[in-house]
Order: structure tokens, then sequence, then C-alpha cells
């Protein structure tokens, strides 16, 4: 996870805090600073945005409010940004 500021250790384990309308969901395979693959936990339209569950590969889950039009399906590959 590139941080654009402040220091940090350089080992050991630490929390992170994102906000799920700062987090994108996108077609799989893209790459990148902060790009990880995903897989969608699930997804539920809420009217004015869709909230998206993905799990990463650590297994770690994170929740992002993506657009109402995007859609991925439980199950789906997508990327994570």
């Amino acid at each position: 996870l590139a941080c654009g500021s402040g220091s940090f250790a350089a080992a050991g384990d630490t929390a992170v805090s994102v906000r799920q309308h700062d987090v994108a969901i996108l077609p799989a395979g893209r790459t990148g600073a902060n790009h990880v693959p995903a897989t969608v936990a699930r997804q539920v339209y809420l009217g004015s945005y869709r909230d998206c569950l993905v799990t990463l590969p650590g297994g770690q889950q994170v929740r992002a409010a993506i657009p109402p039009a995007s859609k991925f399906e439980p199950g789906a590959a997508v990327t994570a940004y």
C-alpha cells in the first residue's frame, strides 16, 4: 500500500483505514500502484450507489461504495484500487 504522507515503521503489523467512497472496483487485470486483485463477495444496490464487498488475496475484506451503474456478480474477479 503506497501512502502519500507520513512516516511508517519498516516492519510489523499496522491498521489501515480507507474510506469506502475512496475505493474503486475495476475489471480484473488492471495493474499499478495500489491496484490489488480481489474477488467480489457480495454487492447490494442502494439507490445512489452499490455497496460492494471484495475479498483480497490474504483473506481481508474491503468495502467499496461504487457507482450504481457498476455491477459485478459475486465470485467475479476484479481489481480493487
